[in-house]
């Protein structure tokens, strides 16, 4: 619940005795709740939706009327939580995260073809899982409390916690909470003792695999929209006459939202696709608006092998490569005559 909470605008959270939480004195429980919490928000218009519910709707007339009628629009998945708590189900909860993994790329497809591009994609928490039987090493007696307001696996919520070696206890100030209660957090891996509730699957406690979790912004672009910078060859000698070729390259416009970066590989080859040279990788990926700014110099030095290609034409390649391989691509050439007073010069 506090998680969930973390997650919504407000300026107070406080924890209940029934251990749900309010922000600002209203309930965060439920997407009814969440929703009311979202529509007092005077900056914005929001709202929120369970997960399966938007998958629901139809894409062309419902969904587009709501991501077109709202600046921001929460999307509620559970499908690990739901399916991996408890003794009988607990053990499927590798399975349950692959399937969440394929739900949030429907998900994704579904808020792009609503005319959704702009997406950020968290967790309320991280958990703990182990697939084998867990030692009775890692049970932690729950420590003596005046008072007990919530218990679980990796966490106790109460008055007059005794501290203990084995736990890490907080006050709710400490937490930036509202309240007059403490936290007990067991170390390690260590879990409270439990009737019924599954032991493998658990979370809620201050280990960085649960309190740690993933923020991801996901911009979609139509992809007719989106182009990479132009490189171009700046100065290029008419004749390579030394070991050592120095060389100028002009990254054309600075990258933006839609105009992406274009690494390439720089280096000289035989017409037969032979390199005499060492590849070196630039990122071109400058986003400085001033133009002498996005000017890069590489040296590259010629291999033996090229001593077998003296007066003759050779070539300044510019290589990519290919989206979604491991292939490369000439992005641009330049051709040059190799004419080195004496082959046996050419460094290794």
């Amino acid at each position: 619940q506090l998680g969930m909470a973390a997650l919504l605008p407000g300026d107070e959270r406080s924890i209940q005795p029934d251990s749900s939480v309010l922000i600002d004195g209203k309930s965060a429980s439920g997407t009814e709740a969440r929703k009311q919490i979202l529509g007092n928000v005077s900056e914005m218009k929001a709202t929120a939706i369970q997960a399966r519910d938007f998958l629901a709707l139809n894409t062309k007339t419902e969904a587009r009327a709501l991501l077109r009628d709202h600046d921001v629009v929460y999307f509620y998945h559970d499908v690990i939580d739901s399916k991996s708590h408890g003794v009988t189900t607990e053990t499927t909860t590798s399975a349950n995260v692959e399937e969440a993994f394929d739900e949030l790329l429907q998900l994704l497809r579904k808020i792009y073809s609503a005319n959704g591009y702009n997406i950020l994609l968290t967790s309320d928490h991280g958990f703990l899982f182990q697939q084998g039987e867990i030692d009775e090493n890692d049970e932690v007696k729950l420590p003596a409390a005046t008072e007990w307001i919530r218990t679980d696996r990796r966490y106790a919520i109460g008055r007059g916690i005794v501290s203990t070696p084995a736990l890490k206890v907080f006050g709710a100030a400490e937490l930036g909470l509202n309240g007059d209660w403490q936290a007990a957090f067991p170390l390690s891996l260590g879990r409270f003792p439990l009737q019924g509730a599954g032991k493998r699957y658990v979370h809620g406690g201050v280990s960085l695999q649960e309190v740690v979790v993933p923020v991801l912004h996901v911009n979609i672009a139509r992809a007719d929209d989106i182009s990479k910078v132009e490189v171009d060859l700046l100065r290029v000698p008419p004749r390579i006459t030394t070991g050592q070729v120095t060389l100028s390259l002009y990254q054309a416009q600075p990258i933006a939202d839609k105009v992406l970066a274009r690494p390439l590989q720089i280096g000289i080859f035989a017409p037969d696709g032979t390199p005499l040279s060492e590849l070196r990788t630039l990122p071109f990926d400058s986003a400085d608006a001033e133009p002498r700014q996005r000017e890069s110099t590489v040296g590259l030095t010629l291999s033996k092998a090229a001593d077998a290609f003296n007066n003759q034409e050779v070539e300044i390649r510019l290589v990519e490569t290919v989206a979604g391989s491991n292939q490369t691509a000439i992005y641009k050439y330049h051709k040059v005559r190799l004419q080195k007073p004496f082959a046996s010069d050419f460094d290794d």
